[in-house]
């Protein structure tokens, strides 16, 4: 019999993937033929074109981590408060 996994048994598992700049930040953030380029290309349908590339850069630089913790610059996150 496999396995059942059984919520929060993986460390992190309720926080992975909550700060990353996804389809709907990217939706959010970046011009439409922008966003359409970027997702055909993360879905594999053609090679990534450079000529994208500042305005994908420029999104993920104006999109905002509201709740991600402060990072130290020795890389640990301590909340402060």
């Amino acid at each position: 019999m496999p396995h059942r996994r059984l919520p929060g048994e993986y460390a992190g598992e309720d926080i992975y993937g909550e700060y990353v700049f996804g389809e709907t930040a990217q939706r959010q953030y970046l011009a439409k033929p922008v966003f359409k380029k970027l997702r055909r290309t993360i879905e594999g349908h053609e090679p990534f074109d450079p000529a994208i590339a500042d305005a994908v850069a420029q999104g993920v630089k104006e999109w905002p981590w509201p709740t991600a913790p402060p990072i130290t610059p020795t890389g640990s996150c301590h909340d402060r408060r």
